[in-house]
């Protein structure tokens, strides 16, 4: 993988101690972490590690001035409470990390939009698990980061 000028070569250049918290939540030494390409409002980075656990994850860390709300905080704990329903979500490996990182099983994937003969099947199955996600309600959740809008203009502009 090619190396922009200014990219992070290594997990501490992002935030110091982000490698041996990676390794502590993963069970594994870092064996290979590069940039991953995309992320829009976050930093993300795939990371590889092995003995003694061998395993694929995705790194993330929010970018200053992004203007992603909650950022990682967020995210890690709507992924916990996601964990146990119908909806496919990563399983987390580690929250709340140097620099805010948030750390998940890495899925297989593409993170470009489809185009052509792949867009219908992937259209359909995304249509199947919001469906899933819009039959939970916000009560089912006890997540202080997700306060429920008091208005239908609130819950109209929520990120959510």
């Amino acid at each position: 993988m090619s190396r922009q000028t200014g990219t992070p070569s290594s997990l501490d250049d992002l935030a110091p101690g982000l490698t041996a918290w990676v390794e502590r939540c993963a069970g594994g030494r870092v064996l290979r972490a590069e940039p991953h390409p995309g992320g829009n409002n976050r930093i993300a980075w795939q990371v590889d590690t092995g003995k003694p656990t061998a395993r694929e994850l995705f790194l993330t860390l929010g970018t200053p001035g992004a203007g992603a709300e909650g950022g990682n905080d967020r995210d890690g704990a709507i992924l916990a409470a996601l964990a146990p329903t119908d909806v496919p979500v990563p399983a987390l490996v580690g929250r709340g990390g140097p620099g805010g990182a948030l750390l998940t099983k890495r899925v297989a994937g593409r993170s470009d939009a489809p185009s052509g003969d792949d867009l219908e099947p992937v259209l359909s199955d995304l249509m199947g698990h919001l469906a899933e996600l819009h039959r939970l309600t916000p009560e089912t959740f006890a997540l202080p980061e997700l306060a429920t809008p008091s208005s239908a203009a609130g819950l109209a502009l929520d990120q959510l």
